[in-house]
């Protein structure tokens, strides 16, 4: 069974991660399903606003070790 490949982090949701603490290590131990689905989930978004809030609340959540799942497929 080949490996699950973890998808490439976005320059503005790494900038975020990196701007709250421990959300990047935390961000980073989430399993590949779960960080495709946040990244898709985030690309999904329609205007500049919608992105930045799902940045936002994502990297506040993974500085907790929360992983958001609401996004929708």
């Amino acid at each position: 069974m080949p490996a699950t490949r973890a998808p490439r982090t976005p320059p503005d949701l790494a900038r975020a991660l990196r701007g709250r603490g421990e959300a990047v290590r935390h961000f980073r131990s989430f399993p590949p399903s779960v960080r495709r689905g946040i990244i898709g989930w985030i690309g999904e978004a329609r205007r500049p606003e919608t992105r930045a809030k799902r940045i936002a609340e994502t990297a506040r959540l993974a500085a907790m070790k929360i992983p958001i799942n609401n996004w929708r497929w």
